[in-house]
């Protein structure tokens, strides 16, 4: 493809910094995935803006660790140094409830799994997804279903199919110009 710039993408796991806390701090309790989901919203618009453009574009909480796909530009030396603004983020505006999450040199969330992917489509948290071949017919028909959505189940979605439908439009403005 003339001139598209790909993205690269990096598959993160997290899990508390805190040892001690590991395992009996149930990460995907509504009320925590309610601030995970609040520091990827802070996370990407502040990437967005950033010299080196970054996103989560998929965020999976699990029980004890976050699965991140972040999304950047150009390649990154240490892809989790990236998170230090999200940790901040909930540092500061939950700090009641996870300032016995934090190990006392500060720390919240520890790297402890991290590698460059080839789709974002490919992983979803502990679950490999099999890629499979999708047929020129379903492909129209995904795309016409997109774009022709009328509801929006929440901000996040609507925000996410505005994304897929810019990235489309990208790829085809590509081969008509």
């Amino acid at each position: 493809m003339n001139g598209v710039k790909m993205m690269i993408y990096y598959f993160i796991k997290f899990r508390l910094a805190n040892d001690k806390m590991v395992g009996k701090v149930q990460l995907d309790s509504a009320t925590n995935q309610m601030i995970f989901e609040k520091a990827k919203q802070d996370f990407n618009r502040a990437g967005a803006k950033a010299r080196t453009y970054k996103q989560i574009v998929k965020q999976t909480i699990n029980s004890s660790s976050i699965d991140l796909i972040l999304e950047v530009k150009k390649h990154i030396p240490s892809p989790t140094m990236c998170f230090r603004n999200y940790s901040k983020f909930i540092i500061d505006n939950y700090e009641n409830i996870v300032k016995e999450w934090i190990t006392t040199s500060g720390n919240f969330l520890r790297g402890i799994e991290v590698y460059e992917i080839d789709s974002p489509k490919l992983h979803c948290g502990n679950n490999v997804i099999e890629e499979k071949e999708m047929s020129n017919k379903d492909l129209i028909k995904a795309i016409v279903d997109l774009c022709m959505e009328v509801e929006n189940k929440t901000t996040e979605d609507k925000k996410q199919r505005q994304w897929t439908i810019t990235k489309i439009k990208d790829i085809v403005k590509e081969y008509y110009q």
